[in-house]
């Protein structure tokens, strides 16, 4: 009589068969359900933008803080006609910005200035990567330019493999998205009869504060060791994509809550990496803006790090109209790289 735990080649094919059916079927849904992406959505504001002569890049800040189109009426006051697009992408590093940079110079060639806004020390962090990193807003790298991207991220062989079978697999690539849909559900249920908490474009505003360095000894440290690094990769490539299309290239230490700015941009160790910084960027021939003390007043801020709707509104006032000549030879040119 047959083992009764024997499988037959005939269920152990049908087996597979079904799971590869339910793969298939998993993966087709993810992508669907997938389709509209923040990044890409953004990648399709690239395409769907038209003729933007200014290009604003970064992470959150940027997102939250550039408006593009008080941006460009501010320009416009001065007799300047301009369009601008914001390819800025929340919880983002200079690699996703680099390849946003790449998507908005294919879609359109009428570009003349690139504004990269960044704070703390995302200028010489170098940008690491493992596989449990790439989710969420990471996952452009995993369908946009995957082969390029792959030159300005560090990680193990063992993550690398990860990734090249991911990016072929939406149930894989696209599981952040899939999480985040899981995350909200159970945020929701956790909420039912507790005090609501607040939340903006990004999530809930408390969540920022982790982002923040976690004393100021901690920031001092932090800064020491920065003051002997180099500008990283991406941002080399974003400063040499940049200009070898003749687009102006203008960073801005975007402005930041007075709390932070007290805390850690008072410091003398700061000040010593800002110098460190602003070498680094006089030998790319690069103009930089320091925002960071524009607004002394805490309203100006939704939470620890992001400017609200009414802050955002007069930081892209003031900064379309100090660079409000787009010439690439008179932009900002009264501007020096810090103070």
């Amino acid at each position: 009589m047959a083992n009764a735990n024997t499988i037959t080649r005939g269920q152990f094919w049908g087996t597979a068969l079904v799971c590869a059916v339910v793969l298939t079927s998993a993966n087709l849904v993810v992508a669907r359900l997938t389709r509209q992406t923040v990044s890409r959505r953004i990648l399709a504001d690239a395409v769907n933008s038209g003729a933007a002569q200014t290009i604003a890049l970064g992470n959150s800040l940027v997102r939250s803080g550039f408006n593009a189109e008080e941006f460009a009426a501010a320009q416009q006051s001065s007799g300047v006609q301009s369009a601008a697009l914001n390819m800025a992408m929340g919880a983002s590093t200079p690699a996703e910005h680099l390849l946003l940079l790449r998507a908005a110079l294919r879609a359109d060639d009428h570009a003349r200035v690139l504004l990269y806004g960044f704070y703390d020390f995302q200028l010489t962090e170098p940008v690491l990567f493992t596989f449990g990193d790439m989710i969420g807003n990471h996952d452009l790298l995993y369908y946009d330019e995957p082969e390029f991207a792959r030159r300005y991220y560090s990680m193990s062989r063992y993550d690398a493999a990860g990734f090249e079978i991911t990016r072929h697999l939406p149930l894989l690539a696209e599981r952040g998205a899939v999480w985040a849909k899981v995350e909200q559900l159970r945020r929701a249920i956790s909420q039912q009869g507790m005090p609501k908490q607040a939340t903006n474009q990004f999530g809930r505003v408390a969540d920022f504060t982790l982002l923040e360095a976690d004393s100021q000894d901690e920031f001092v440290k932090h800064c020491q060791r920065a003051s002997n690094e180099q500008l990283n990769a991406p941002v080399l490539e974003i400063i040499r994509e940049a200009q070898e299309r003749q687009l102006r290239v203008v960073f801005v230490l975007m402005p930041l809550p007075p709390k932070h700015v007290q805390t850690f941009y008072e410091t003398r160790a700061w000040q010593e990496y800002q110098r460190h910084l602003h070498e680094l960027l006089a030998k790319q021939n690069v103009v930089a803006v320091d925002a960071s003390h524009w607004f002394p007043d805490a309203h100006k801020f939704g939470d620890a790090l992001h400017l609200n709707e009414e802050g955002a509104k007069e930081f892209s006032q003031r900064l379309g109209a100090l660079c409000g000549n787009l010439h690439p030879s008179n932009l900002c040119s009264g501007v020096r790289a810090y103070k």
